[in-house]
């Protein structure tokens, strides 16, 4: 269960540590993730698809990756905050189907 506490302006400091969070990338959330986003490129539902193309298998995308850093974000400031700003963000490999994200952020 996330921790819902309601962070203000005064409760953050720089180099706080944000939750860490695990995301198992599952054919399920590929498939409702590219539909959400309208993203249909067969890469990321697709494995045969993607291997075709280059890629070892079907993964995610940007959006859906930046979407778990949100989350992250949101649960360290709490529903009623304003993320101003994510990243610099940065895709340095393919998360594929059947591995786990795993979410990091520190306040800067």
């Amino acid at each position: 269960m996330p921790d819902c506490t309601q962070r203000y302006w005064e409760d953050v400091h720089e180099g706080d540590e944000l939750p860490t969070l695990e995301f198992p990338i599952t054919i399920v959330r590929l498939v409702i993730e590219a539909a959400a986003n309208r993203d249909f490129w067969p890469l990321h539902h697709s494995s045969e698809f993607a291997r075709a193309s280059g890629a070892a298998d079907m993964y995610a995308n940007n959006i859906f990756l930046q979407g778990m850093w949100e989350r992250s974000g949101r649960e360290y400031i709490g529903l009623a905050g304003v993320l101003k700003k994510l990243g610099p963000f940065r895709m340095r490999s393919f998360n594929l189907v059947g591995e786990t994200v795993v979410v990091k952020g520190v306040v800067r």
